[in-house]
């Protein structure tokens, strides 16, 4: 939250940099209105700010169209 909180002002900004982030969710999670975020909300939001803040590059976009290098090592639950 502190890290969030140091940004006030510039909120609308780090929502234009990431597209799974809201300027609203942003805004309710920074004053209190989001009490209970869930655990990818948050691992979202400190990736955000990674970047924002300069601390590692922004990933590049996957390839549309490429088939997903990992899908074959992907283990449905109940087969594992």
């Amino acid at each position: 939250m502190g890290r969030l909180r140091r940004h006030e002002g510039q909120y609308a900004e780090l929502a234009r940099q990431n597209d799974q982030i809201s300027y609203s969710w942003l805004t309710k999670l920074a004053h209190g209105q989001i009490t209970n975020p869930t655990v990818t909300s948050l691992q979202q939001l400190i990736e955000a700010l990674d970047v924002f803040e300069g601390v590692r590059p922004a990933p590049a976009p996957a390839p549309v169209g490429e088939p997903d290098p990992d899908a074959e090592r992907i283990v449905p639950v109940e087969g594992a």
